[in-house]
């Protein structure tokens, strides 16, 4: 065969006979060790598929899709938990809040129960420290949960030996149970042991226990106060809070003050510098200790140059009211304002451009901003027509009064437990509470008045008084006013102008005790 034309053999190559040798020495080599693939660790296997597998692009980004799902959907997750953690709190927070009001509430409406009484059962001026230093004085304490005479000596230094003595009396029963809101007064001698204790068990009713050479002694009956008139006045220079206080009243008698002349003066918007005020009251002391401040017998304030003066009287059920010197009554039939914190955000308009509608409407009520919770009381007494949503006023209480005047309350967080359709509400009683619900940008109460159904500006609309002092009434009232117009000029600074005068102060010492 020719050169061109004969194939050559394998064999006679030498490059093929190395592959061969070279791949026959891999499959011994490989028999002698007995080498298992399947056998191996999937983790020694691990590296030699990373670096023999081939990754194409596709896979790559399939898996670094999945990758960030995953993270996204733990993020969402977490998020998810801050959420409701942040609910959780805010929950917490809305219940101390709803917590302050109450107790809020429950202070303002021993106040009111103060006043239906006649000032006969005052809450105390003044909450001691709850630390005893010796000093001859009582200490006023308000039975809350939880305590008892025990908890409570301990809480003031005193060895609950003696409370244990004190339980074991027979007449001293009620300290065994003490009711929450009953009044108790303790006092500690100079050397701060348990000296004696006061117990109000009943509604002036007192248990009295004193410790004495004798050991521990209690008895049981009504206290005897003994009352001495007090005469007060001050200029306001910065605020009628700060005049009040430099001048001795109480938060009570603050609250009392405009309360009385409330219907005649707005206490938010009309006070100046240089307004003046006076009151004549009583202190009522058991033995020689005072116990409390009476209610206000008499009042004056001067605002703008414009001089009211108020006479307490008791009608024949017991009633507490104020009129005028001469009898007209000084109590509207409707109250100034149906909050107490009186903070006007928005009035009485026919063009107002609503923050959350965005346009320019009609305003047909005012607006009072107080936080979430603030009690909202009746303006003037009336039967429920309507409670429940109402569209954009959100929760709603309207009361009718007669068939003339109704009044609209929005955007309460909630109702009093006596507001229902058809309930007859009183003036001044609680019915419900400061919110935000409907349209409402924030916690505040919308207030509207209507006459004959038609609105009109409850700041300025002249609504009718009460009754004045009745003719059978008039004669004891007329007494009262005499003196009192006397103590008030006495009071304000102005000189009393004969001594027939003074006499008749003299004289007419026993006309108040009716």
């Amino acid at each position: 065969m020719s050169a061109d034309t004969t194939e050559e053999s394998p064999y006679h190559n030498p490059s093929s006979w190395l592959s061969w040798i070279a791949a026959a020495a891999i499959i011994a080599l490989a028999l002698v060790i007995g080498i298992n693939w399947d056998g191996l660790p999937q983790d020694s296997l691990a590296p030699l598929k990373g670096n023999i597998t081939p990754t194409t692009a596709d896979s790559t980004e399939v898996t670094t899709e999945k990758d960030l799902s995953t993270r996204v959907q733990q993020l969402e997750n977490q998020l998810n938990q801050l959420t409701t953690e942040q609910e959780e709190l805010k929950n917490q927070n809305n219940t101390l809040t709803d917590k302050v009001e109450a107790l809020r509430y429950q202070r303002n409406q021993l106040f009111e129960e103060n006043k239906q009484l006649g000032g006969r059962r005052s809450l105390p001026e003044v909450v001691l420290s709850p630390v005893i230093d010796g000093e001859d004085h009582w200490v006023d304490i308000r039975i809350k949960r939880g305590d008892t005479l025990t908890t409570i000596f301990k809480r003031y230094g005193f060895t609950t030996a003696v409370a244990l003595e004190v339980a074991r009396l027979p007449v001293a029963r009620p300290l065994n149970r003490l009711k929450i809101g009953r009044r108790l007064q303790i006092k500690a001698t100079e050397d701060g042991k348990f000296d004696s204790l006061r117990y109000e068990y009943e509604k002036n009713t007192f248990l009295v226990v004193t410790n004495g050479p004798e050991g521990v002694q209690a008895s049981r009956g009504q206290p005897d106060l003994r009352s001495e008139q007090r005469q007060t006045s001050s200029y306001i220079d910065s605020s009628l809070h700060a005049a009040a206080k430099s001048a001795g009243l109480t938060e009570r008698m603050i609250v009392e003050l405009q309360s009385i002349f409330g219907w005649d003066i707005d206490f938010a918007r009309q006070l100046k510098d240089g307004d003046q005020f006076a009151v004549v009251y009583d202190e009522r002391f058991w033995g020689n200790e005072k116990v409390e401040n009476g209610p206000i017998l008499a009042a004056e304030f001067t605002n703008n140059g414009n001089r009211l003066r108020a006479i307490r009287h008791l009608d024949e059920e017991g009633g507490e009211h104020y009129f005028t010197p001469q009898g007209k009554n000084l109590r509207g039939t409707f109250l100034r304002a149906p909050v107490k914190v009186v903070r006007i955000t928005s009035r009485f308009t026919q063009r107002r451009f609503h923050p959350l509608l965005k346009t320019w409407r009609a305003h047909r009520g005012v607006d009072y901003g107080a936080p979430r919770g603030t009690p909202v009381f009746a303006t003037a007494e009336g039967q429920v027509e309507y409670i429940g949503r109402k569209g954009n006023y959100g929760k709603t209480i309207i009361i009718k009064h007669g068939g003339i005047y109704s009044t609209l309350y929005a955007h309460l967080s909630g109702y009093a437990k006596k507001s229902r359709r058809g309930a007859r509400i009183k003036q001044g009683e609680l019915i419900g509470y400061v919110g935000s619900t409907g349209a409402a940008t924030g916690a505040h109460l919308h207030y509207e008045f209507r006459v004959h159904n038609k609105h009109q500006d409850p700041l300025n609309y002249e609504t009718p008084r009460a009754p004045g002092i009745s003719e059978s009434e008039k004669v004891v009232f007329d007494q009262v006013a005499n003196r009192m117009t006397l103590l008030l000029d006495q009071a304000s600074g102005l000189k009393l102008t004969s001594t027939s005068e003074v006499k008749a102060l003299e004289d007419q010492d026993g006309v108040l005790s009716q």
